[in-house]
């Protein structure tokens, strides 16, 4: 990621939103100075995929490279439905029981960001 370093220099948040750096309204926005150097395939074999979305039995979760991770699936209003410890590549939940709407999943994983997906389910 590049640091802005003038007003007005385009920072990319989440979501894929753009906006114009002005410090006064960004104070915390924090550089560091380390500096990602891995591809593009890289970090998308390390990103997680989950499929299929919607989904109506089983949602499968691809991890990348990590082999040991916490998902936990919560309903639109936060609460903890359902936590796995999972400790291989790829995981599958049953989500037949739950009604159908809009949950999310959070897959944490040893020395990686928190992720966190939205599931729709449709039964």
């Amino acid at each position: 990621m590049l640091c802005p370093e003038e007003y007005g220099d385009v920072v990319h948040w989440a979501e894929g939103l753009l906006a114009s750096y002005i410090p006064e309204f960004v104070p915390e926005y924090d550089c560091g100075n380390e500096i990602d150097n891995r591809s593009r395939k890289e970090i998308e074999e390390e990103a997680s995929m989950i499929y299929p979305n919607p989904v109506s039995n089983n949602l499968h979760i691809a991890l990348g490279k990590s082999t040991s991770s916490m998902i936990s699936l919560y309903d639109i209003n936060g609460n903890k439905l359902r936590s796995i410890n999972a400790d291989s590549t790829e995981t599958i939940i049953d989500v037949s029981a739950f009604n159908s709407g809009i949950y999310l999943l959070e897959i944490k994983s040893y020395g990686q960001p928190a992720e966190m997906h939205k599931i729709v389910i449709q039964n």
